[in-house]
């Protein structure tokens, strides 16, 4: 096929010879037909423009070109650059006056007739065979957008084309209200102006000569970004940058080599032209992709599977190549990078099976920057993912400094850096990697307008109207000021004018003291100098979630405000993370390459110092987040996996399931806070988890909706609601067994969750690291994902670009938004992972600061040398494997008594403290009665061992304590003591029975079941419940049971009555009414099992399950009224949206019962809504549901909108239920700053959860602040 055979066009190579027989056309495709309906009238064609066909450049070709009339305006360029590929030498513009003269009457200005009254005047861009003839191509509008036309010589003959307002025609792609208009209806190419600011006159005009003022000269211009329109996705991508300056335009970072004459300073229809055929025509004729530099990389990227867009890119690359184009720096840097990665070499594990790779890269709305998550790889793809996730993320952080660079105005663009000068900037950001770490962070969350380093930042969003509503006209002062709104602090850092310089700045200037100022601000910002460990460790998470590094690494820190002290650990790069290749100018010389490659030396070495440099940054934010921080350790630990794999690949294999399995761990946490698994509280690996973490943890293992045991044995889903409940006395005798056994059910759940990771083979493990295993969809679907508490690296959520393309420009990705979660290994000191230790230091704040501000980053082992840090590096600089002096967990790293349980201590809360909790104390929080009486005893004893007070005054103090606690078997057995005290006898151990006695019942049950005799164990056991329900049937108080530290604050909220005595009940107890419960059900007596329930109910009110399990045993026995209550106080507590989802559920057929049809398709959409998994019974009810109400002709919500609307009209809680949210959230942060780390974990979960609209970068910067309270 020719060249110019494609439509596009518009030529039309089948046309016959010039013997005036009839001519067939190419056909168009109909959506883009500009042929006029057969209906139509006939336009009257007298006063059109000849037209005659002309011959083009390859052979049998046939343009129709149009007389220019000698008083029309045009301009010929003979020179473009790609002339030779055209059909014809010669391409320039002419007037619309060619169109629009012989409709203006009276000598009017043909001008006034298109409805032109200011900025530029349009024009018709095309070929010109000659000097009087013209073959359209294009038109351009005032506005700075270029047409195409897909039929000219049809079109341009129709009488349209002499009305008024012809050129809003053009734009709207609609002639005579056909539809069939001249122009398609987006531009193919868009000029949009951006900003107002001062450029470096070299940018503008070219270099000047040593006379003119100098290359550094600046003048006030418009600048903006030139915009093109896929022809195939209809996306507009980020083509190439204008400047504009006095009328004049130049166009720079083009694809087309232009010379300076056309680039520098031309006028509006020249530069239209230019564009149109330069950078649009050409490289669409050549089948490339008309994207420069990094506009490419993007492109590809944000499109598809890794490997595939960066072979995609060198491709890209060959193609310029081939052509003629322009191929930046930038762009083939990141070739290298790639290279260097493996990413055109077969990668084992990566490649694509039946069309998909295994990776894919996501974006942290945060960072800016990427991750590799992957679907089942083991340790050496999984590392090879890694390093292609660092060589994207290294061009990412290259290319915002260029960004910077260009957007204030100097040189230092990606049109004038070479390949070695972007390595040279690379090499930089490694040796200064606090460069512009934190320049996502959002400016007003850190600085305030009165700031004196708050300057002016020339970088702006952009400005999407056409840049030609400020033209030359406006601007009457060549050097006036900036226009933009947008401010950035420090931008002192970012004055760096010549390409050459570029890498020499930023490797030399101290940003990390910058860092220190903008954490300070940020403490400012979010309170923290009022002391609070909530405002502190709120403050440090958002700092480490923000922060901007080359390579995946992991952070965790603990913090202790009461004594100023603060601890980091965190996971380091290794030597295989670091680059391979580096730019030599001395090489070029001697062997014609500029590329070198690093040894293995130096890349261990470089390895030591990257990483002493990221503690120091962190560091410098721990002192920076609280003035009253003196102290910060730093603890720097490896997984030493690319020594492992080089000596011996299985043993790695086994290290790296361990590593995967935590990961799996914590993806399953951040799932279960976003309410869609169901797993303990735990945030780490429960094979090496704290104390005070696991007392957190909810009794029922924080388990959630309809997989927390709600479907009753023996039953089907609601569809068979009714149907018979009979089952073999074999079924019944085991269920019953089962629940018999004295066994600690929560205790095996988690140990069979620990035992599973410690079983998954490498490929589920390694799968475990960063994926969402419910995820089916392609990896390139339109949803994306979005954040996890990887530092560095990060996912968020929600993609690089948003939904006005038009406006993007530089390295832009959009990615799916939160259906896949990365998460990270937890560090070192948070983890059961066989970290190795590689240096430890104690960094104090009288020296770290005047240290900080001498040295910077430039000398890190000198700076830890300072402090007489633990490091070990050998000969080669590697870091050696050291007895650490610095575990996070010690004591000094968390305030006293903070991991104390609320049921071993005695504290009075202030006034703040007590109106959050709900209760005056610390027994008003307490959950688990076996530790009060535990507690109990050794106060007790305590008491009775004072040989200062009389035996009279510990009597009283024995009795008033017990009292508070109002536990009845402990008021009895006291009363024994007391009376030993009085008569000075010897003082009686406490003989706490109840439980033991309950405990040995069941036991004998089981026993008896085994034996055969299943109506005697099912009596004795009920019996025994009836017996220990009556010793808490006491007057005076009321027994209670609490599955977490959030029911009970809940319930002190929302529940207690004035003046209440709470006991608690032991969980034995409450548990024996659930499980009965489910023999009764399996038994088919659903009555006596409901009448279980409902006494389970009055122990637990504010317990979502406990309801949720009523609602379908009273639905069982199709009590829809009580059913339907249960529902209604279930999502009225509900902290999950699990449970809600399944409430709603629930509720919908309760109401579906009540036939209150409204109701129910509300709950049905409600449950639908919320819920993360989609349920088929769900939908197969809801349309039953929707069916019946139509063949009654009832009138049902059908969307979220709706559905709100008529649970509200019947006083219905929407969730979450903001009571129950303000107290969570509220309580949480009491907590914290209160030191009660223990209920603050739940508290902080619960929270989350009840976020549910939260992006999962928010989510895990609450996870960092979770592991921070741990000890």
């Amino acid at each position: 096929m020719s060249l110019f055979s494609h439509s596009f066009f518009g030529h039309h190579p089948d046309r016959k010879a010039d013997d005036g027989s009839e001519r067939e056309r190419v056909q168009e495709p109909a959506s883009h037909s500009t042929v006029p309906p057969s209906d139509s009238p006939s336009p009257d064609t007298s006063s059109a423009p000849d037209a005659v066909e002309i011959p083009g450049r390859i052979p049998g070709s046939r343009w129709t070109a149009f007389t220019i009339p000698q008083d029309v305006d045009r301009h010929i360029m003979p020179d473009l650059p790609h002339r030779d590929s055209f059909p014809f030498d010669q391409a320039g513009w002419c007037d619309m006056d060619l169109f629009a003269s012989s409709s203006a009457q009276g000598g009017e200005d043909p001008a006034d007739d298109l409805g032109i009254t200011s900025g530029f005047a349009p024009a018709i861009l095309g070929f010109f065979p000659d000097s009087d003839h013209i073959v359209p191509m294009a038109f351009c509008d005032s506005e700075g957008n270029i047409f195409t036309a897909h039929d000219w010589d049809s079109a341009l003959g129709q009488s349209f084309l002499y009305d008024q307002g012809a050129e809003k025609q053009f734009a709207d792609g609609d002639s005579d209200g056909s539809g069939n208009g001249l122009i398609t209806g987006k531009p193919l190419l868009s000029f949009v102006r951006q900003s107002r600011q001062p450029i470096q006159r070299v940018r503008l005009e070219g270099p000047q000569p040593p006379s003119s003022g100098g290359d550094d000269d600046t003048l006030m211009c418009q600048r903006g970004v030139v915009i093109i329109t896929d022809p195939r996705s209809q996306e507009g991508q980020w083509a190439s940058n204008w400047l504009e300056f006095d009328g004049y335009f130049t166009l720079e970072q083009t694809v087309a080599d232009l010379p300076d004459h056309l680039k520098f300073q031309l006028p509006y229809k020249d530069i239209m032209t230019i564009a149109y055929f330069e950078l649009a025509l050409y490289p669409l004729s050549q089948g490339i992709n008309p994207l420069y530099g990094l506009g490419d990389v993007s492109y590809r990227l944000s499109r598809q599977a890794p490997l595939s867009a960066m072979r995609s890119i060198k491709a890209d690359v060959e193609k310029l190549d081939q052509a003629h184009l322009t191929v930046s720096g930038v762009q083939e840097y990141a070739l290298t990078l790639f290279a260097d990665a493996g990413a055109f070499e077969q990668i084992p594990g990566l490649e694509a099976e039946h069309g998909k790779e295994p990776e894919e890269l996501v974006s942290n709305k945060d960072t800016q920057l990427f991750i590799m998550v992957w679907d089942g790889l083991d340790l050496i793809p999984a590392m090879d993912a890694i390093r292609l996730e660092s060589a994207v993320n290294r061009i990412r952080l290259v290319s915002d400094v260029i960004e910077i660079s260009d957007n204030h105005g100097n040189r230092a663009t990606e049109e004038y850096l070479t390949a070695p000068q972007v390595a040279a900037l690379d090499a930089a950001l490694l040796k200064n990697p606090a460069f512009n770490a934190l320049s996502t962070f959002p400016v007003d969350e850190y600085t305030d307008p009165e700031d004196s380093d708050y300057a002016e930042d020339p970088q702006a969003d952009a400005d999407v109207q056409g840049f030609a509503s400020v033209n030359a006209a406006d601007q009457d002062d060549s050097h006036g000021t900036d226009d933009s709104d947008d401010k950035e602090p420090y931008s002192h850092l970012y004055l760096m004018s010549d390409p050459d310089d570029l890498a020499q700045t930023v490797e030399e200037v101290n940003s990390v003291e910058d860092l220190f100022r903008l954490a300070q601000g940020a403490a400012r910002k979010c309170q923290s100098e009022d002391g609070t460990e909530w405002s502190y460790r709120q403050t440090l998470a958002r700092l480490i979630s923000y922060l901007r590094m080359p390579f995946r690494y992991d952070a965790t820190f603990r913090a202790n405000r009461q004594e100023g002290k603060a601890a980091i650990a965190f996971t380091v790069a290794s030597s295989w993370t670091m680059p391979l290749t580096y730019a030599d100018p001395h090489n070029q010389e001697k062997d014609g390459s500029p590329w070198k490659k690093y040894s293995e030396a130096e890349r261990d070495a470089m390895s030591t110092d990257y990483n002493l440099r990221l503690g120091i940054i962190l560091a410098t934010l721990a002192f920076g987040a609280g003035d009253d921080i003196k102290e910060v350790s730093i603890r720097l630990d490896t997984l030493g996996l690319e020594e492992q794999a080089r000596q011996r690949a299985q043993m790695a294999q086994g290290v790296v399931e361990k590593l995967l399995a935590s990961f799996e761990n914590m993806r399953k946490r951040l799932r279960s806070m976003h309410g869609q698994d169901s797993f303990p509280l735990s945030l780490l690996d429960t094979t090496d988890s704290d104390e005070s973490e696991k007392k957190s943890d909810p009794k029922d293992g924080d388990l959630h909706g309809s997989q927390a045991g709600m479907a009753i044995p023996g039953q089907g889903q609601q569809g068979d609601m009714n149907e018979p409940l009979g089952q073999s006395q074999e079924e019944i005798n085991s269920t019953f067994a089962q629940m018999m056994k004295d066994v600690d059910l929560d205790a095996m759940e988690k140990q069979a969750l620990a035992e599973n990771r410690k079983d998954q083979s490498a490929k589920q493990a390694a799968e475990a690291i960063n994926r969402e295993p419910d995820s089916s969809s392609d990896t390139r679907s339109s949803e994306q994902n979005s954040d996890s508490p990887m530092t560095g690296s990060q996912e968020d959520s929600s993609g690089g670009k948003s939904d006005d393309s038009d406006d993007q420009e530089g390295f832009t990705i959009s990615f799916r938004p939160e259906t896949r979660t990365a998460i990270s290994a937890d560090s070192s000191e948070d983890s059961g992972l066989p970290l190795i230790p590689l240096t430890t230091v104690t960094f104090t704040r009288d020296d770290f600061l005047p240290l900080l501000k001498e040295l910077g980053l430039q000398d890190p082992r000198r700076f830890y040398q300072h402090f007489d840090a633990a490091m070990e590096p050998d000969d080669q600089g590697k870091l050696q494997e050291i007895p650490p002096t610095v575990n996070i967990h010690d004591d000094q790293f968390s305030p006293h008594g903070a991991h104390d349980e609320p049921e071993m201590v005695e504290r009075q809360f202030d006034s703040p403290t007590a109106e959050a909790l709900a209760t005056p104390d610390s027994l008003g929080m307490a959950i688990q009665r076996e530790d009060i009486l535990q507690w109990a005893q050794e106060q007790i004893s305590k008491i009775t061992a004072n040989r200062h007070v009389s035996s009279v005054d510990k009597a009283q103090a024995v009795m008033a304590y017990v009292d508070g606690i109002a536990d009845p078997e402990l008021k009895g057995q006291a009363g024994k003591v007391t009376t030993a005290l009085i008569d000075g006898a010897e003082i009686p151990q406490l003989d706490l029975r109840w439980v033991r006695d309950f405990e040995a019942t069941r036991e004998k049950s089981n026993d008896l079941v085994q034996a055969g005799d299943f109506s005697q164990a099912l009596k004795n056991q009920q019996e025994a419940i009836d017996k220990l329900d009556q010793h808490f049937a006491y007057e005076g108080i009321v027994p209670r049971y609490f599955n977490s530290y959030a029911d009970r604050v809940i319930y002190n909220h929302m529940f207690a009555l004035p003046d209440e005595k709470t006991v608690l009940i032991p969980d034995e107890l409450f548990m024996a009414h659930y499980r009965i419960a489910d023999v009764l059900f399996t038994m088919g007596k659903p009555k006596e099992a409901v009448k279980h329930l409902n006494k389970a109910v009055s122990y637990a009110p504010s317990y979502t399950m406990v309801h949720l399990r009523q609602a379908v045993g009273l639905a069982l026995i199709e009590d829809w009224d009580s059913a339907f209550a249960a529902t209604l106080n279930a999502v009225n507590i509900a902290q999950d949206s699990s449970d809600a989802a399944f409430g709603y559920y629930r509720m919908a057929y309760a109401a579906w019962m009540r036939d209150e049809f409204d109701v129910a398709a509300a709950a049905y959409i409600m449950s639908s809504d919320i819920s993360r998994s989609r349920s088929f019974n769900l939908q197969v009810e809801l349309d039953e549901l929707m069916d019946r109400a139509r063949s009654q002709d009832l009138i049902l919500p059908h969307n979220e909108q709706e559905a709100r609307k008529v649970l509200e009209e019947h006083d219905i809680p929407i969730w979450p239920n903001p009571q129950v949210q303000q107290i969570v959230n509220q309580a949480a942060r009491i907590c914290v700053n209160n030191r009660l780390f223990v209920p603050a974990k739940t508290l902080l979960i619960s929270s989350a959860r009840m976020a549910s609209a939260e992006e999962y970068s928010m989510k895990a910067r609450r996870i960092q602040v979770l592991r921070s309270l741990n000890a």
